[in-house]
């Protein structure tokens, strides 16, 4: 199924955008991203310019794993 956001299919991604990873985690806000971020929560991958947080960073948070 397409969203706004992307393919739904969550097994077959890698790699999310923030705003991806965002609607994700139930559409929390970017500051609070970049707080779980900077808390090692969650980890943040740059290739070049953009950032992307990897499904395996989202699985281990949500089954809270990733607080810290």
């Amino acid at each position: 199924m397409e969203t706004p956001e992307g393919p739904r299919d969550f097994d077959s991604r890698i790699l999310f955008s923030l705003e991806e990873a965002r609607h994700q985690l139930g559409g929390i806000s970017r500051s609070k991203i970049y707080s779980l971020a900077s808390s090692g929560a969650l980890t943040i991958t740059k290739i070049g310019r953009r950032s992307f947080i990897s499904a395996k960073s989202l699985r281990i948070f949500a089954n809270g794993l990733g607080v810290k």
